[in-house]
């Protein structure tokens, strides 16, 4: 059951957060524009893939990298990221497990027209924990404080809470999948309330 937590809990972000050595992972996602980008004039979309390893049975370092577009009336915004993070996990119970994880967004905003590209950075301190249900579904969620710099031209600066929920389900020993709704904008990946889908190999 504890190797079934430690599977569990790397669901958590964007997708991860991993403790054991014996399981590193890779995760592939898509990730669909949320209510605002379905009410606006245009569609949002994007691709990630995020990994992590275990330093030891609680330590663990990871990275994500992603490329997400909003469609508008004046063209396509794009942001390309890239997030490196590490954490700890805290065994709570068989079936329970908490993370304390701080990471690194940095990234690129092309923008539309005759508005300028920025390059946006920021730092996130997030906390997550997961439940696993039973063998093969777990539920998770987290919350971040993020804070950093737009690179605008006014108004540059940015502090912000972005949340997260969803439910991961294993296959078998390697194979798993999992949908998270994350809400809250980190100021580098573009994205707010969106749904992410993803699939999961674990070595």
């Amino acid at each position: 059951m504890k190797k079934t937590i430690l599977v569990l809990v790397c669901l958590i972000l964007g997708g991860t957060a991993m403790a054991d050595q014996a399981l590193p992972h890779i995760e592939l996602a898509l990730i669909d524009g949320g209510e605002n980008g379905r009410n606006g004039g245009g569609d949002q979309f994007g691709i990630e893939a995020a990994g992590d390893v275990g330093l030891d049975e609680h330590w663990y370092v990871g990275g994500i990298v992603g490329r997400f577009k909003r469609d508008s009336s004046g063209g396509d915004t794009t942001n390309t990221y890239f997030n490196a993070h590490g954490g700890y996990l805290f065994d709570v119970s068989e079936t329970t497990g908490v993370i304390v994880e701080a990471g690194l967004w940095a990234g690129k905003q092309s923008n539309p027209g005759s508005t300028p590209d920025t390059d946006p950075l920021a730092f996130e301190i997030k906390a997550g924990v997961a439940q696993a249900l039973s063998e093969k579904f777990d539920i998770f969620g987290s919350l971040s404080w993020v804070t950093g710099d737009l690179d605008t031209s006014s108004n540059s600066n940015i502090r912000n809470y972005v949340w997260s929920l969803g439910a991961a389900y294993k296959f078998g020993e390697h194979w798993g999948i999992n949908l998270k709704f994350v809400n809250g904008v980190n100021g580098v990946n573009g994205q707010d309330q969106v749904m992410r889908f993803a699939g999961r190999y674990t070595f």
